[in-house]
C-alpha cells in the first residue's frame, strides 16, 4: 500500500499497466476525498490495460493542469 500526493507516482503506476509491467488486477487506486461536513469519502478508480483511468474524480491529480494553464496565461 503506497499512499502519495505524486502525479510522478501515478503516471509512472499507469504507464506500467500500459506497457504490461503491471496487469491492471494486480492494481488497486483508492481517491480519498473529504466531503461536507468533514466525513471522508473514498472511490475506488478502474485502470484499463492502456493505463487510462476509467473516470477520473474531480480535484483527482488537477493541480499539474491547473498550473500549466495559470503559467500559458502569463505567458500571453
Amino acid at each position: 500500500m503506497v499512499e502519495t500526493h505524486s502525479d510522478h507516482v501515478l503516471n509512472a503506476i499507469r504507464l506500467g499497466v500500459a506497457e504490461g509491467t503491471l496487469k491492471p488486477r494486480d492494481v488497486s487506486l483508492v481517491y480519498f476525498s473529504r466531503v461536507e461536513g468533514g466525513e471522508s469519502r473514498f472511490e475506488p478508480l478502474v485502470i484499463d490495460v492502456a493505463g487510462q483511468i476509467a473516470h477520473w474524480p474531480d480535484g483527482f491529480f488537477d493541480q499539474y493542469l491547473e498550473s500549466l494553464s495559470a503559467l500559458a496565461d502569463f505567458a500571453n
